[in-house]
């Protein structure tokens, strides 16, 4: 039976469409031929499954023994993957134990050098056609083992943000914010009115953010919010950034805020691109859109602690006067601290 007359076929009940980029044209391209019926689970059979040349009773009976998330270890055995059986009494499937805390570390990246230690393979038994199954393996694009330095830690020359690789045009990093803009260029396909690139600053990673103020002035229809300069940097070091940019599609601000981490629970400083929209929201919604998103009514930052610097009004001069016009973030009397 092809695999478009079987009712069951399992690329029609789940779904296997995805797009992906085309290098060669510098665009998403679509694949599959059934639609999907889930936001986050697709699909992906083998040639002779999809063509029917493969005998349904070759259904899996069970996994193959699961790979350890450490490796390289010796004189140490670390715990086995625990499996689980079902019951009369049950109401679980037999199969990858999730119950188990300690199991869920096997669903950490994989080492390439991993072996399967003491794990042993999962057969279901006769009387079960269903089990639960773990995923091992798949990546993001990134070794596992990159430090991703983020905040106050990015690295200085460019080398590391979020554990890209910034320096220049032609690093593997820079080429994959390339990707990610070239995506969003067709504004028949993607509408959204502000652009932010948290962490890329125009001092370290020159090259992305010229490719984002071309994307944001050949669309026309959006507003790259722009981050200047490192944590510690100076108002003249702002000013000094600020000059190459003279573009009607960037909006720049200076300097970094200080929030509240609810993963840590800490206070920790932030460049103004993660905080500023959020004032252009707001702005939307009580005015109209060509007023500006300033001032105590309608440029108020919300969650907002307090700033990097206190500026000064000698520091506020210096930044309305310099080329671009870096719009400053102050506390204001009161507020803040």
């Amino acid at each position: 039976m092809e695999r478009f007359d079987a009712p069951n076929y399992i690329g029609k009940a789940i779904g296997d469409k995805y797009t992906e980029y085309g290098e060669a044209l510098g665009r998403l391209l679509p694949h599959g031929d059934f639609t999907n019926k889930s936001n986050y689970i697709r699909v992906e059979v083998v040639a002779g499954v999809a063509g029917g040349s493969t005998q349904p009773n070759l259904i899996p009976a069970g996994f193959e023994a699961l790979y350890e998330p450490i490796a390289g270890f010796s004189g140490y055995t670390l715990p086995s993957a625990s499996l689980v059986y079902s019951t009369r009494a049950s109401h679980t499937f037999s199969g990858f134990d999730y119950a188990n805390s300690d199991n869920i570390n096997y669903l950490n990246p994989i080492p390439s050098e991993a072996g399967t230690g003491s794990n042993v393979a999962f057969t279901k038994t006769s009387n079960e056609n269903k089990f639960t199954v773990p995923f091992q393996g798949g990546t993001d694009g990134t070794n596992y083992s990159t430090i991703k330095k983020i905040g106050a830690d990015i690295a200085t020359d460019g080398t590391n943000v979020f554990g890209f690789d910034l320096s220049d045009s032609d690093t593997a990093g820079t080429a994959a914010y390339q990707k990610a803009l070239d995506i969003l260029a067709n504004p028949e396909e993607f509408s959204f009115d502000l652009l932010v690139l948290p962490g890329v600053l125009e001092q370290y990673h020159s090259p992305v953010t010229a490719l984002a103020e071309s994307m944001a002035e050949e669309r026309t229809d959006c507003v790259y919010i722009r981050d200047l300069a490192g944590v510690n940097e100076s108002v003249a070091t702002a000013v000094d950034e600020a000059a190459a940019i003279d573009s009607s599609y960037s909006a720049i601000y200076f300097p970094w805020v200080k929030v509240r981490d609810i993963g840590s629970n800490k206070d920790i400083f932030v460049p103004p691109s993660v905080i500023v929209p959020q004032a252009y929201v707001y702005n939307d919604n009580v005015a109209a859109e060509w007023f500006a998103p300033a001032g105590i009514n309608r440029g108020s930052l919300g969650g907002a602690i307090d700033t990097r610097y206190r500026l000064y009004k000698a520091d506020r001069d210096a930044l309305y006067r310099g080329k671009g016009e870096p719009r400053p973030i102050r506390v204001m009397r009161g507020e803040g601290g």
